[in-house]
C-alpha cells in the first residue's frame, strides 16, 4: 500500500532523513541565511525586480556582470553537454559556439548533436 488515504507509517517504513543545507568552501554564511527560513521569490520576475530596484536606487546590481557571465557559460555548457553526449569544459562556450546567444544553440533538436560533433 502506498501513503495515500488509509496508509499508515509502519515499523517497517523506511525513515527519511532530514535535508541538510552544506555550504561552498569559504560560503558558510550562506547556510546561516537559508536556515532562517525567509521566504523570498526566485525566478525571471525575481531577479529583474532586483535588477529594477538597485538602478531605481543609484546602487550597484546585486550581481556583478562577470558573475551573471560564468553562471550563463555554465548554463550554456549544461545544455551543450547535454546535447552532445560529452563533456564541454569551461571557456568551450565562446563566440564561436551555437550555444553561446541561445541555449538551443539556434539549431533544431534533430540536428543539434550532429553540430556540435561535427
Amino acid at each position: 500500500m502506498g501513503f495515500g488515504e488509509g496508509a499508515a507509517l509502519t515499523a517497517s517504513t523506511p525513515s527519511i532523513a532530514p535535508l541538510r543545507s552544506v555550504a561552498a568552501p569559504g560560503q558558510d554564511a550562506v547556510v546561516g541565511l537559508w536556515a532562517q527560513g525567509e521566504d523570498k521569490p526566485s525566478g525571471h520576475a525575481a531577479q529583474y525586480a532586483a535588477i529594477i530596484r538597485s538602478l531605481q536606487g543609484g546602487e550597484a546590481a546585486p550581481v556583478s556582470i562577470t558573475d551573471a557571465y560564468a553562471t550563463m557559460e555554465l548554463a550554456a555548457a549544461i545544455y551543450a553537454s547535454s546535447v552532445s553526449g560529452t563533456t564541454v569544459a569551461r571557456g568551450q562556450i565562446d563566440e564561436a559556439s551555437p550555444f553561446f546567444t541561445r541555449m538551443d544553440g539556434h539549431l533544431e533538436p534533430w540536428k543539434q548533436e550532429e553540430a556540435l560533433n561535427a
